[in-house]
């Protein structure tokens, strides 16, 4: 969804301004769940080596790859 533009030279009216910021406020919630995923998504990506991760990020990709090995296994066993 769209906002409303401001007319150029003129004020936005109060109710078009109301809904921008309802547009704002969904288009924000979506916006952060999309960030959370990016922030899961980074341990998958990691192409360097283990040592240089700390250990919060190195058990989170641990069980990353064990999550995506077994949603493999499932899919050739089906």
């Amino acid at each position: 969804m769209i906002g409303y533009k401001k007319p150029r030279g003129k004020k936005l009216p109060p109710a078009k301004k109301q809904v921008n910021q309802l547009i704002a406020a969904e288009r924000a919630a979506c916006e952060h769940a999309f960030a959370h995923l990016k922030n899961w998504r980074a341990p998958a990506r990691h192409l360097g080596r283990r040592e240089h991760l700390d250990d919060t990020v190195q058990a989170v990709a641990g069980l990353l790859s064990q999550q995506q090995n077994a949603d493999r296994i499932l899919a050739w066993q089906t």
